[in-house]
């Protein structure tokens, strides 16, 4: 398991090739994937996406699947140019770091004019105590905190939705509510009379 990246549960590959075809697939140049683990997201365009992460291991699983990705911690910086990528991935990264803002502006820096950021993380509001059963997490976030993380870190517009996982309906309503972007009313009464088991935010940021 990488330090910087949720527990690879049975849903993942599934949550990492909708996050790539919805946001990424359409967007040209390179794509970092920060806590790539053992490559999941790198291997829906592994000519574009590399990958990094602090997790020999994991990184050792995803080189011999033929993927770009390199060990770096992020805590000292990303070990990239100014500009030189077109957008990132941060998914179930931002939690475990100390100084978040640190790192959204790393990751401010390294983008090109206009690139784009998409940052996943799970909403406290809706985990609750929840959150504090992983040891590594260090900051909670919500929805008006996750955006004015962006701001403070220089980004000029971002958008943040929740999106949700229920296991009792499994993959399906998973792949619709990323194909769509939204969730119909009667999933809304399911999460209200506390069927979800997952929740998260995810955060579009662009330069």
């Amino acid at each position: 398991m990488s330090y910087y990246s949720e527990r690879d549960n049975l849903p993942t590959p599934t949550r990492k090739r909708k996050l790539y075809y919805r946001h990424f697939s359409a967007l040209g140049g390179r794509i970092l994937d920060i806590g790539c683990s053992t490559g999941n997201f790198l291997q829906h365009c592994p000519e574009r996406i590399i990958g990094i992460d602090i997790d020999e291991d994991a990184l050792k699983l995803a080189r011999s699947r033929g993927l770009t990705c390199a060990r770096a911690d992020i805590t000292d910086g990303l070990p990239f140019a100014v500009a030189s990528f077109h957008a990132v991935s941060c998914d179930s990264v931002v939690e475990h770091i100390a100084d978040p803002l640190f790192l959204l502006r790393e990751i401010h820096r390294i983008l090109m004019p206009g690139g784009s950021v998409v940052v996943i993380t799970p909403d406290i509001y809706r985990v609750g105590h929840r959150f504090w059963r992983d040891y590594t997490h260090r900051h909670p976030f919500c929805i008006e905190s996750i955006k004015r993380l962006a701001y403070d870190a220089g980004f000029r517009e971002a958008s943040v939705r929740r999106y949700s996982l229920n296991y009792l309906r499994g993959v399906s309503r998973y792949s619709r509510t990323w194909r769509t972007g939204r969730q119909p009313i009667w999933w809304a009464l399911e999460d209200l009379i506390g069927l979800v088991v997952a929740s998260n935010i995810i955060m579009v940021a662009r330069k």
